[in-house]
């Protein structure tokens, strides 16, 4: 089905006050006419407008609708100009408390909760201060590990976090009427990017058939993306990636992975391999206009009408960055 490119600086494609040099650096990426997505690696400097001027767009009608949060790296101090993690959680908090009414079926929270320190204690305080916060949200919710939550808190704690806070399984899958979804998990250890373990390969070939369409949410991409103006991985596209994603694809080739969703990169991104579009969805934590204790607070909405008609939209407030339109 073909997709569509759109401008869409917010939500009703009215002009904005902004030049365009101001509002974002747009990257068009499209792929062989199946897709359109205005991807950037600046966000907008949230001084100059209201992120909240404009209504959300109409929920579109008989869709399953997740909201997609990744990379919130709550933290005691600022990680760099591009980061504001003191903020945070308070900005997670405004975020959960705006959309609480928004009729969502799913969060999915992608992982690196947290920006570590070298307190594990202080670590797992503000893992789960993010975790009490995302319970507020009145929907089911799915919490993905990532990297950063790895390097500062050990598995054994991370456990006992998922245990006395009743969370979900760190992967699975669950059925919808026509498509189902996946969710991984991933070992990180200190300054190494992180693996699918290898058992879970064989798991998703057991749980993905033929005859069942499928999303794939993974705080890592499954394989290396375009990092030419990315600020992080010192120009290593490969940490971007699972070590071994090559190998995980080779073992999905000719099953029905429609999506393939992850969070890790910052800045959003879109390609199509094979049949599979990967998305990257922007950072919740990203700062790009320094000096101005902000915090982007962006988030996505999915919205999933059939496994080959769905959208991918991220958001700052209620203006729209980024559009993806299968």
């Amino acid at each position: 089905m073909e997709g569509t490119k759109r401008n869409q600086n917010n939500p009703e494609n009215k002009a904005s006050d902004l030049s365009r040099k101001d509002f974002l650096k747009l990257i068009a990426a499209l792929a062989a006419g199946t897709a359109g997505a205005f991807l950037f690696s600046n966000l907008p400097d949230t001084r100059k407008f209201d992120v909240w001027e404009n209504d959300l767009p109409e929920p579109i009608l008989g869709a399953k609708r997740f909201l997609l949060i990744g990379d919130v790296h709550a933290g005691d101090t600022n990680d760099s100009v591009r980061q504001t993690n003191t903020r945070s959680a308070e900005n997670l908090q405004n975020v959960i408390d705006h959309l609480g009414n928004y009729p969502f079926d799913l969060l999915i929270q992608m992982g690196d909760v947290i920006k570590e320190g070298k307190n594990e204690a202080r670590n797992i305080e503000n893992y789960e201060t993010v975790i009490d916060i995302l319970k507020q949200f009145p929907h089911q919710t799915i919490n993905l590990l990532g990297n950063h939550d790895l390097w500062g808190i050990s598995p054994e704690n991370i456990s006992a976090i998922y245990g006395r806070n009743n969370l979900n399984s760190p992967y699975g899958v669950q059925q919808f009427d026509d498509f189902q979804i996946v969710w991984l998990d991933v070992i990180a250890e200190k300054n190494i990017h992180g693996l699918l373990p290898e058992e879970r390969i064989d798991w998703l070939k057991s749980i993905i058939f033929r005859d069942t369409p499928t999303f794939i949410f993974s705080h890592y991409a499954l394989l290396p993306q375009d990092i030419s103006e990315s600020y992080y991985f010192g120009g290593d596209s490969a940490q971007t990636a699972f070590g071994n994603g090559e190998k995980v694809w080779r073992a999905l080739e000719g099953l029905p992975v429609h999506g393939f969703i992850n969070a890790h990169i910052h800045e959003g991104k879109y390609s199509k391999v094979n049949n599979t579009h990967m998305i990257t969805i922007p950072a919740f934590v990203e700062n790009t206009f320094a000096n101005t204790n902000e915090n982007s607070g962006a988030y996505s909405i999915m919205e999933i009408t059939s496994p080959y008609e769905w959208s991918l939209k991220s958001y700052l407030g209620n203006t729209c960055l980024m559009d993806i339109t299968i």
